[in-house]
């Protein structure tokens, strides 16, 4: 596994666990803590892969019912 598939995995769980909490607590949560802006670039590529993903799937389910 990459290290950046851990980490993006390390980022999922804390966001999972802490979602309620600011931006500045769950940078804090991390080893070592992170910036807010470094949490929030993290955050905004998981949203990327996430609608990457989820188009491709979408592009496969059409594809399949040709």
């Amino acid at each position: 596994m990459s290290e950046l598939t851990v980490r993006m995995g390390e980022n999922i769980r804390i966001y999972r666990r802490a979602n309620r909490m600011t931006l500045s607590e769950l940078a804090e949560m991390f080893a070592p803590p992170l910036t807010k802006s470094c949490l929030n670039h993290r955050l905004r590529k998981l949203v990327d892969l996430a609608r990457k993903l989820e188009e491709k799937e979408k592009e496969n389910s059409k594809d399949e019912s040709l």
